[in-house]
């Protein structure tokens, strides 16, 4: 196969033998290049016998751009003003539905009548997933106004680069609203009475936030008509409104309404606030009360209390107020009430039975439209004798404790607990002071770090104004506290000749806190050291020498000594140790990751930990797995070893190294030693092949050991894919056979995945696919139908597997009725589908197309001719030629047959007929006798030959008709009665002829008359001839020469149409013939085209094809021409052109169209440019021009 350039066979283009000389061959579009018709050569050839001739031939491949759409996701919708209109939609791939990509480039949008071009600066794109957002401001549409339905227009056009997306346009509205807004407040603060309501509000732009400049503002009230209130604006969008309260009457809660609103550009939203709370309260006043100091008056004396009564909103002294007290409800002696002066009023109490304590009680002044005040008052008559009650007598605590002293104070006459005393504790001349608890109960906590152990004599001393002082001494103990020697460790390793050094810690184990002792000391080789504080509280560090000590264990003792706490002391174990060593392996000689096969190589070195230098002559052995061996040394100071891997396989194994020598401590050190399998490839010389359901195909793979580079044998493979288990072959050459069944039901590329493991080898994996095509199929069955009306029926037809000739059930079968609509076939138990027809079908000839679908084959849609006809009759009737005489009576028996199913025809009514001669039927005498017969009376009125027509008709079945010849002879009575009134009866019958034709025929209209001939003749099943009458052509040009006849022009026949629209529509395979020969169709891809046609309306397909041929028939010309693709200017729609909608109109009307017809094709024009018009007119046949 040859084109242009040159394809590669199973590269960029793949043949499959489709058997029976048959092939199906798929040629890579990309690879032919940009759209446009490439010439391909098809060569055949066969080698061997029978020696066949190569062939050639050149065929047209059509490369067309790809499909595209225009998805609108989220639609403009209502933008306030001065905001972003944002709209998304999706463009995609339409055959694939891939989201394409583009960017501003890409994109033109234009808006408005005129398309206005939105330049790219003007609007945003962003790229959501698979969603593209383009944002703009709303002033760009309009900016002095708001608009409704304002169209958008977005174009696209990715077209010049791979992979050729066709250009596409989309049409959206968007409408700009006013901007909305809000009014702001805070709470109303509630008002005293006789005040102005004061409310500060906001009217902000609820988008931007910002205040709105120059409102205008009105309140109104619930059941008041009219109020008076003041606005004024603050400024940057705040407004007070001032209300006075006089107006309401009272106090209470009103509701009010406030309306803000503001004209003219950017367009504010009117805004109203119902139902806003404001409070009227009372005037806030306040009581002060003085009573006199407490404990300052004795028992039984006038304690007079003093209230001032002021307002708080306004100040100034309130004077007649009325003040009350519950002094007597809560103590039972009087209180009498006085105004010394102007809002100051006097209470004098008697104190006369009561006790020294405290008096609290309530004072209340009341006013007019002024709120209650209420003040609280204490007073407290004389001075009594208190006692120090103590919960025990002495007190027992560890050093550094606090002791919890608790006392009470009683007044011994009452025996009442007395608060507010004023509590000491004395010890070692300091004082403590005690806390008050509010009940007569006083509490101290006594830190015991403040003296030294011992037991103490402490006095508790309490003292209040008005009441006596009272003393008291208790007896303290404090022991010494617990102290703990904590060692840094309990046990050290010390190297010899070395010098040791660790910390001590003393703890107060009460409170967890650190001690600092007067001495610490210790105790090693028979000597004591003192040692001393390291700076931190607590901590205490040793230092020693241990020179001349050899290896094994020692006891150091730990001692401390402090006044206040008591210490245990303790040991420390003391260990010398042999001189620590370490391994270090060498990175740069060591490699412990191989391939399977390969040796670990190791070097190490054995160091002095103290002086990092190499230890020589050391014994060095290594253990990996099962294997175990002696590193040698080298004369570096290095220790290596090899250590091969066959016997341990592919794994990873931890690689022990142990190093020891007398007087050195030993050394140990593990490592991972990673043993890899070794790589491999496993590849294909053909990864594709194809067949059809039910066919076996092999492929051979190969696997190779990539490391070592050989074949390798013996592994196992698995294959992985949608179908059944595949047989495998090891070849034990390093190449395996793999044998699939097709058993799956859908055609497409199918991947396998197959996998060779082995032991010691990495597992190797390779692709392959499985190209499954449709299996062809065809449809036996009948192609022609005659059936009655309203009589269904159906028919057998069988999908045949042209592979084995065998029977296909597992297909969908539909029918589709030309002009009706579509039906389902049903599938019978063998496997074959019934063809419903409905018995509902008017009389006429039907094309039913049958297609069948299914996932694994490839059936051509089979056609049925469909004749529903009238119902076949006849008529029976005994003898045609009646032998009678003048004057008699004749009887006709004609029975009206239904020949399809064997019945006769009943409720018909005959028309008679007759020619010459003078014969009477009577109608009314007729007779059925069911099952089809009549009986007709009929009487010959003159002797003669006559001939008579009887035709029986009824809706839906054929009409049949019968001549009759009546042979008439009169008898001699008769010839000569027939002799005496002929002639004087021919001048009467002559004038009744006359008189009747006149009233019949020459007193109705020609035209009429030729009417009522061809309404008689359709009547009896016949059809009309053509009546010789003027035509449509000349009626319309003697209306055209008449209205032209003052202008002394005329028109010929040849300028007027002679049909008011003229449609040509071509036959449809003469479409698809022509649509084949541009695109280079195949005939299965036109059967398949054919087969979505037949889900349209026989009216739509011509029209259907017209367009797509028009299109294609349009792209070949700008390929062929080679010319780079123009600018895209918009073409005005007509609705942008109200002159050219309007002649539009009037060309309809002039071809006589309806009124329906022209507003019908005027709606859709308003959204086409004149170009796009035409070529809609075309489709419909309407030729304006």
């Amino acid at each position: 196969m040859n084109s242009t350039d040159t394809l590669a066979p199973d590269t960029n283009y793949w043949i499959t033998d489709l058997g029976n000389g048959n092939y199906l061959v798929y040629v890579d579009s990309e690879a032919l290049g940009a759209p446009a018709t490439y010439p391909l050569n098809v060569t055949l050839s066969w080698s061997g016998p029978p020696y066949y001739a190569t062939s050639g031939r050149f065929i047209n491949a059509r490369v067309i751009e790809r499909p595209t759409q225009i998805l609108i996701t989220q639609t403009p919708g209502e933008t306030a003003f001065k905001e972003n209109v944002t709209f998304s939609f999706r463009f995609t791939d339409f055959l694939t539905g891939q989201t394409i990509s583009i960017d501003k480039t890409h994109i033109s949008l234009a808006h408005g009548p005129g398309s206005i071009e939105i330049t790219a600066s003007e609007y945003s794109l962003e790229v959501l997933l698979n969603v593209y957002r383009i944002s703009f401001n709303s002033t760009v549409l309009d900016a002095a106004s708001l608009v409704t339905a304002h169209e958008i227009l977005l174009l696209i056009n990715k077209s010049g680069v791979e992979p050729f997306y066709a250009t596409r346009q989309r049409t959206t509205t968007a409408t700009t609203t006013e901007r909305q807004t809000q009014i702001l407040f805070p709470l109303v603060e509630d008002t005293p009475l006789l005040d102005n309501i004061t409310i500060d509000f906001q009217f902000i732009d609820y988008l931007s936030g910002e205040g709105v400049i120059g409102a205008s503002a009105t309140i109104s009230f619930t059941n008041l008509t009219s109020v008076v209130y003041y606005i004024d604006e603050v400024g940057q969008g705040t407004y007070r409104a001032l209300i006075p309260t006089s107006q309401f009457g009272g106090v209470g809660t009103i509701y009010f309404n406030i309306t803000v609103s503001k004209t003219g550009i950017p367009f504010y939203a009117n805004r109203t606030t119902t139902n806003v709370p404001a409070t009227i309260r009372l005037i806030q006043t306040t009581l002060v009360a003085e009573a006199p100091a407490l404990g300052s008056l004795a028992l039984g004396e006038i304690h007079n209390v003093n209230v001032t009564f002021t307002d708080a909103d306004h100040g100034g002294i309130l004077s007649g107020a009325t003040v009350t007290t519950d002094w007597e409800a809560l103590y039972g002696t009087e209180a009498t009430v006085t105004e010394t002066e102007p809002g100051v009023y006097r209470i004098a109490i008697n104190t006369t039975g009561l006790v020294a304590q405290k008096y609290p009680f309530e004072v209340e002044a009341q006013l007019e439209n002024y709120s209650t005040g209420i003040a609280s008052v204490t007073i407290q008559p004389g001075a009594l004798t208190v006692e120090i009650v103590m919960e025990k007598a002495t007190y027992y605590a560890d050093w550094g404790d606090m002791v919890r002293i608790v006392i009470e104070v009683e007044e011994p006459y009452h025996g009442t607990l007395v608060p507010g005393m004023d509590a000491v504790l004395s010890w070692n001349d300091t004082e403590y002071g005690f806390t008050d608890m509010g009940n007569g109960t006083y509490e101290l906590n006594l830190n015991t770090r403040d003296n030294d152990y011992g037991t103490y004599q402490p006095q508790i001393t309490v003292s209040r104004q008005f009441y006596q002082t009272r003393q008291r001494t208790f007896t303290l103990s404090i022991s010494r506290g617990t102290g703990q020697i904590v060692l840094e460790q309990s046990a050290i390793n010390v190297i010899t000749d070395t010098t040791l050094s660790f910390w001590t810690y003393l703890n107060d184990t009460g409170r967890n806190e650190p001690v600092t002792a007067d001495e610490v000391s210790i105790e090693w080789n028979e000597t004591d050291y003192i040692i001393p504080n390291n700076g931190t509280p607590g901590f205490y560090v040793v230092s020693l020498n241990m020179s001349g000590f050899g290896l094994g264990q020692y006891e150091l003792i730990v001692r401390a000594t402090e006044t206040n706490f008591a210490f245990l002391e303790t040991s420390v174990d003391i260990n010398i140790v042999p001189v620590p060593t370490r391994l270090e392996i060498d990175e740069t000689a060591t490699e412990l990751t191989v391939y399977y096969g390969d040796s670990i190589m190791i070097s190490v070195e054995y160091k002095n930990d103290e002086n990092g230098q190499n230890i020589l002559d050391a014994n060095l052995t290594y253990t990996l797995g099962t294997l175990s061996g002696l590193l040698e040394a080298q004369p570096d100071g290095t220790y290596r070893a090899a250590i091969g891997t066959t016997d341990i396989g592919a794994q990873t194994l931890y690689l022990k190294l142990t190093a020891s020598k007398d007087g050195y401590s030993t050394a140990q050190t593990r490592s991972l030693a990673n043993v890899v399998p070794l790589p491999t490839k496993l590849s294909t010389a053909t990864p594709t092949q194809s067949g059809y359901h039910g066919d076996n195909v092999t492929y051979t793979v190969y696997l190779n050991d990539t490391h070592n580079i050989q074949a390798v044998s013996g592994a196992q493979l698995s294959v992985l894919w949608d179908g059944g288990a595949a047989e495998i072959v090891d070849n034990l050459d390093g190449t395996y056979s793999l044998t699939i069944n097709i058993n799956l039901t859908v055609p497409r590329n199918y991947e396998i995945q197959v996998q060779a493991s082995l032991d010691n080898y990495d597992t190797a994996s390779v692709r392959l696919i499985l190209a499954m095509a449709r299996t062809p199929g065809r449809i036996e069955g009948r192609e022609d139908l005659s059936i009655p009306v309203n009589e269904g029926t159906s028919t057998v037809l069988t999908v045949v597997n042209e592979q084995t000739n065998e029977t296909v059930s597992d297909v969908n079968g539909l029918a589709f009725f030309e002009g009706i609509g579509q039906a389902e076939l049903t599938q019978l138990a063998n496997g074959s589908f019934v063809l419903d027809v409905p018995d509902d079908l008017p009389i006429g000839l039907y094309t039913v197309e049958i297609s069948f679908t299914g996932t694994m084959y490839s059936v051509p849609v089979h056609t049925i001719d469909l004749d529903v006809r009238r119902i076949h009759t006849t008529l029976f009737v005994s003898n045609t030629t009646i032998q009678t005489i003048p004057g008699s009576a004749v009887q006709l028996t004609i029975t009206y047959w239904d020949l399809d199913h064997k019945v006769g025809i009943n409720n018909v009514t005959p028309d008679v007929s007759f020619g010459t001669g003078s014969l009477t039927y009577y109608p009314d005498r007729l007779q059925a006798l069911g099952n089809g017969t009549y009986v007709l009376l009929l009487q010959v009125n003159e002797a003669g030959t006559f001939e008579m027509n009887i035709a029986f008709t009824k809706e839906l079945y054929e009409t049949q008709s019968l001549e009759f010849e009546i042979r008439s002879d009169p008898s001699a009575g008769q010839i000569l009665t027939q002799a005496l009134t002929t002639y004087g009866s021919i001048g009467i019958i002559l004038f009744a002829a006359l008189l009747f034709l006149y009233v019949r025929v020459w007193s109705v209209p020609k035209l009429i008359r030729i009417m009522n001939k061809m309404i008689r003749t359709l009547g009896r099943g016949g059809v009309p001839k053509a009546a010789d009458v003027p035509s449509r052509q000349s009626i319309v040009l003697q209306i055209v020469n008449e209205e032209l006849l003052p202008s002394g022009l005329t028109k010929s026949v040849d300028e007027v149409e002679g049909e008011t629209i003229r449609a040509i529509v071509p036959e449809v395979n003469e479409l698809l013939e022509r649509l084949a020969e541009i695109t280079g169709l195949g005939n299965e891809e036109v059967e398949a085209f054919r087969t979505d046609l037949a889900r349209m309306k026989p009216s739509e397909r011509p029209g259907f094809i017209k367009e797509v041929i028009a299109q294609e028939e349009a792209r070949r010309a700008d390929e062929l021409a080679g010319e780079e693709e123009p600018e895209i200017k918009r073409e005005p729609t007509l609705g942008e052109l109200p002159e050219e909608l309007q002649d539009l109109k009037m060309k309809l009307e002039q071809k006589g169209m309806s009124s329906d017809e022209v507003d019908t094709i005027l709606e859709e024009a308003r959204n086409l440019s004149k170009a796009d018009l035409k070529a809609l007119l075309e489709s419909l046949g309407i030729d304006i021009e």
